[in-house]
C-alpha cells in the first residue's frame, strides 16, 4: 500500500511552474553524467600515457560509484542543512574540480578525480527528486522525473561526440580543463535561485559523523523493509550493472578490439545515449497512463538484456549500420529506464521521505554500477572473451525483468 494520496507530495501549481526546476535538474544531470561517462570515452585515449590497459577504467568507475553510493545515502542531511539548490551547486563544483584534477595526468590523482566525480553523481538523484516531487503535479510525475533523467544521456552523448574531437584537437588535458570551466560557470549562474529554493533549509540540522551515519542507516532500512522499494532497488541493481557494463567498455571494444576509429566508436556510444532522450520521455509518459508501470520496467529489463547479449556478438565484420542499430536498441531500454525507477520510488513514500528513499534505492543500484565493470573485466580477462562476459551478466536484468512482469500488481490507484 502506498503512503501517499493522489496529490500528496506534489505541488498544485500549473504545469509551467515545473519548467525552471526541471531545467535546473536536467542541467545538473547532464553535467554530472558527462563527468562520469567521460571516463569510458577517455579510457582508450589516456591509457597509453598512464601505461595501463583501457579496460582498467573499470577501477575508476568502481571508485566513483562507491563514493556516489555513500554520498547519495548522506544527501538527505545535506539537503536539509544546505538546501537543495546549494546541494546542486556542491555536486556540480565537485564534478568540475574532479575533471580539473584529472588534467594533471598523475595516476594517483585519478583516485581524487573518481571520488569527486562520484560525489557529484551521488547527490544528483536525491536532490533532483526532492526538487521536482515538491513541484510536479502527481498526474505527470513519471513524465517529469523521466524528463529530468534525460540529462544523463545528454551528458553521455555529449561526452561520446565531443571528447574524441577535443582530445585529438587540443589534447586530452586541455579538454578536461575546458570542461571543468563549464561547471564553474554553471555554479555561479545558479546562485540567483538560491534564496527561493533554499528558503526552507534547516540551519540547525547536523552533519556530524554520528548523525549522517544514522541517516544513512535509516535510508537503507526504509528501502529494504518496504516491499515495493526493495523490489525496485534490486531491479535498479541489475539495470545499473548492465547499463554500465555496456557503456564503460563500448568505446574500448569498438576502437581497441575491433579496430574502428576513435571517432566512430564515440559516435556509436553517443547513439545509445541520444536514443535514451526520447526513450525516457516516451516511457515516462506511458507510465503515467498505464496501470502497472512496474511491469513496464520489467519489459525494459528483458529487452536491455537482449541488447547487451547482442553487443557481445559484435565483430569487425559487422556492418557499422547494424552496430548502430544494436546501440540504439540498448539506448532505448538499458539507458532509458531510470526515470521510471525514481518516479516509482517517489510515489511510494511521503514527500519528506523522497530524498531518503531515493538515496537508499540508489545505493543498492550504484552497487551494481560499482561491481558490474569489475566483474566484467574479471570475466573478460580470465576467458579472453568479451562475448561470454556480456552474455553472463545479461542474465541478471533478464531474470529481474521477468520477475517484475510476472509479479502481481499491488499498486495504488493514482
Amino acid at each position: 500500500m502506498s503512503t501517499t494520496t493522489p496529490e500528496s507530495g506534489a505541488a498544485s501549481e500549473p504545469r509551467q511552474s515545473v519548467l525552471i526546476p526541471l531545467t535546473v535538474t536536467v542541467g545538473m544531470q547532464s553535467l554530472t553524467a558527462f563527468a562520469l561517462h567521460s571516463a569510458a570515452v577517455y579510457a582508450p585515449i589516456v591509457a597509453p600515457d598512464f601505461d595501463v590497459q583501457p579496460e582498467r577504467v573499470s577501477v575508476f568507475v568502481t571508485m566513483a560509484y562507491f563514493v556516489a553510493m555513500v554520498s547519495g545515502l548522506a544527501c538527505s542531511g545535506v539537503i536539509a542543512r544546505m538546501g537543495p539548490l546549494r546541494t546542486v551547486q556542491l555536486g556540480l563544483l565537485s564534478s568540475g574540480i574532479g575533471l580539473a584534477s584529472g588534467a594533471l595526468g598523475v595516476l594517483p590523482m585519478l583516485v581524487a578525480t573518481a571520488a569527486l566525480v562520484g560525489l557529484g553523481n551521488g547527490f544528483t538523484g536525491p536532490v533532483s527528486s526532492h526538487i521536482l516531487v515538491e513541484r510536479a503535479p502527481r498526474r505527470i510525475l513519471s513524465f517529469v522525473l523521466a524528463a529530468k533523467q534525460t540529462g544523463v544521456p545528454i551528458g553521455g552523448g555529449i561526452a561520446g561526440a565531443v571528447i574524441p574531437v577535443l582530445a585529438l584537437t587540443v589534447g586530452w588535458r586541455y579538454s578536461l580543463l575546458m570542461a571543468a570551466a563549464v561547471y564553474l560557470v554553471a555554479v555561479m549562474a545558479l546562485q540567483s535561485l538560491r534564496a527561493d529554493y533554499d528558503a526552507k533549509r534547516d540551519r540547525s540540522a547536523r552533519l556530524d559523523v554520528t548523525t549522517v551515519t544514522r541517516q544513512m542507516r535509516a535510508a537503507l532500512e526504509m528501502t529494504w523493509r518496504h516491499p515495493v522499494l526493495r523490489d525496485l532497488a534490486l531491479a535498479c541493481f541489475a539495470f545499473v550493472l548492465i547499463q554500465w557494463v555496456v557503456l564503460v567498455f563500448m568505446v574500448s571494444l569498438l576502437h581497441v578490439r575491433l579496430g574502428f576509429s576513435l571517432v566512430t566508436a564515440g559516435l556509436v556510444y553517443s547513439a545509445a545515449q541520444i536514443t535514451a532522450i526520447p526513450g525516457r520521455l516516451i516511457w515516462g509518459a506511458l507510465a503515467d497512463r498505464i496501470g502497472n508501470p512496474t511491469a513496464l520496467l520489467g519489459w525494459l529489463g528483458v529487452t536491455m538484456a537482449i541488447g547487451a547479449g547482442a553487443i557481445g556478438f559484435w565483430t569487425a565484420q559487422w556492418p557499422i549500420e547494424w552496430i548502430f542499430v544494436v546501440s540504439v536498441l540498448f539506448g532505448a531500454t538499458g539507458v532509458s529506464w531510470n526515470g521510471l525507477f525514481f518516479a516509482e520510488v517517489a510515489r511510494n513514500v511521503k514527500l519528506e521521505d523522497v530524498g531518503r528513499a531515493t538515496g537508499g534505492g540508489q545505493f543498492i543500484g550504484f552497487l551494481g554500477g560499482m561491481l558490474g565493470p569489475l566483474v566484467f573485466d574479471l570475466i573478460a580477462s580470465t576467458t579472453s572473451s568479451y562475448r561470454l562476459a556480456y552474455l553472463m551478466l545479461a542474465v541478471l536484468p533478464l531474470l529481474v525483468g521477468l520477475r517484475l512482469i510476472l509479479k502481481p500488481s499491488a499498486r495504488r490507484a493514482l
